[in-house]
């Protein structure tokens, strides 16, 4: 009974026994080695990242460079675009201006009374309102 009880632990104890009287004539060199390639694969990985932190900082500082000259073309734009909307409200109302002044002309001609010679009144209003 006790036995099938330790029967787990009779394995691992073998083990255990078989790697310690192993592990001398392996020896230390081995376990170097391994730490050495452990040592190069790490460096490797290290370089690697820091090339491709050298890389990012690259293309992100000319990303942003780039953002930068985009907002100053788009701020340009809209200083344009202002300037257009602010040039269009004035010409817009020097037209409306003209319109009301034109539009009086046009009630103050209605208003006069036409004699009987139509084309002798048509002709003095010409001359009198022509411009």
């Amino acid at each position: 009974m006790i036995a099938l009880r330790l029967a787990p632990y009779a394995l691992t104890a073998a083990l255990a026994v078989g790697l310690y009287h192993v592990t001398p004539f392996v020896g230390p060199g081995a376990r170097i080695d391994r730490l050495k390639g452990e040592v190069a694969s790490a460096a490797k990985a290290r370089d690697a990242a820091r090339d491709e932190t050298k890389a990012c900082q690259r293309n992100r500082a000319g990303l942003e460079a780039s953002i930068a000259a985009h907002n100053r073309a788009v701020d340009g734009l809209k200083r344009e675009a202002d300037a257009r909307v602010a040039e269009s409200r004035k010409a817009a109302q020097a037209a409306r201006a003209v319109a009301e002044s034109h539009r009086r002309n046009v009630d103050r001609i209605l208003s006069e009374r036409i004699g009987p010679d139509k084309c002798a009144e048509a002709a003095r209003l010409i001359d009198q309102y022509g411009e």
